[in-house]
């Protein structure tokens, strides 16, 4: 069961239950990291799923919407808020999005028929940890006119046939109104997109079809007032910005407080190490990117110490190769 997480944060309150989810199902019960910032919580029995469906819902948590041909989990900074040298707080953006994929988790009917998966992120620092070249759609942030907003990129996929890099769309919107063209883009990939080859059918096929400037032109008149403003000249992005480990001790923008970068070796957790995970930092959150576990507003004190030494029995603060090495989560469950 995959949820929906924009910005891949967690309190501890979620966590807990979910860990408690799949502590009854024993050693087919596990939870994965995934590589939108997202949980997956596995070996739950059908039976079932209306209870935790309930339970989902009394810790502010849905899986509307998150598999299938539908728009995945909305990706952000995972330094979100937290940040000293942070372009912009990516959480609002990514909750809005979310809010309008899923209909504020009542169901959004108008897109959960797309030809194949799209994936949105907004990116919040010069790391470009969101990988905003594999995303359907990428909000560059870019001021314009003095005025804060971001200028997209459009149609980044990896599959097994093929790997296609985000494009310029040449296109730039308000940091204040974000949504309409997302809802613009999404629906010209639903009326246009092809439904044949599940291999041919992601959206850089149909720019390839119909060409950028006619794929602009489609989402143009779908816009509320039919106008799509030509993109800032430059982005926020330092081009020559050297990326940043997340893994260790890091300070926060937050005057005495740290976040704390953990590898989730193998992306893969049982229930005990979840527990376990929140008990160390009890008044924080969780960000995930990728298969990284980012504890914030870490404080210190005698017991939370101690809980941290057992959580880093099982998670790595050190860098190395296999840090930036990811699989498929499928395995082993896939036929």
């Amino acid at each position: 069961m995959r949820l929906k997480l924009p910005n891949g944060v967690t309190t501890s309150e979620q966590t807990r239950y979910l860990a408690g989810v799949i502590e009854k199902y024993g050693k087919e019960g596990c939870a994965d990291v995934t590589t939108r910032q997202n949980w997956q919580i596995r070996g739950v029995t059908l039976p079932d799923v209306p209870e935790i469906l309930e339970g989902l819902r009394s810790v502010g948590l849905t899986s509307l919407q998150s598999g299938m041909d539908n728009v995945r989990n909305p990706v952000g900074s995972p330094l979100a808020g937290i940040d000293p040298l942070e372009i912009v707080d990516t959480r609002p953006y990514t909750n809005l999005l979310s809010s309008y994929i899923t209909n504020n988790s009542e169901g959004n009917l108008a897109i959960t028929n797309l030809p194949r998966k799209w994936n949105v992120c907004v990116i919040g620092t010069h790391d470009l940890y969101e990988h905003p070249h594999i995303n359907d759609l990428a909000y560059m942030p870019a001021e314009k006119d003095g005025k804060f907003g971001f200028n997209l990129l459009v149609g980044g996929f990896i599959s097994p046939k093929r790997w296609g890099e985000a494009l310029p769309l040449d296109a730039w919107v308000p940091g204040d109104d974000i949504i309409p063209v997302c809802k613009a883009v999404l629906e010209a990939f639903r009326d246009l997109g092809t439904r044949g080859n599940r291999q041919k059918t992601r959206m850089m096929w149909l720019i390839d079809e119909l060409g950028m400037e006619a794929f602009r032109s489609e989402i143009e008149k779908r816009m509320p007032n039919g106008v799509l403003e030509r993109a800032a000249a430059e982005d926020l992005i330092d081009k020559k910005w050297e990326r940043r480990d997340y893994l260790g001790v890091h300070p926060q923008k937050q005057e005495g407080l740290s976040f704390v970068g953990l590898h989730s070796k193998k992306d893969r957790r049982k229930y005990k190490i979840r527990s376990r995970l929140y008990v160390a930092v009890p008044i924080g959150s969780s960000i995930m990117c990728y298969s990284v576990l980012l504890l914030d507003y870490a404080v210190q004190s005698g017991a939370q110490h101690r809980d941290r030494e057992k959580l880093l029995s099982v998670h790595s603060l050190v860098s190395g190769l296999h840090i930036n090495f990811a699989k498929c989560l499928v395995y082993p469950f896939a036929k």
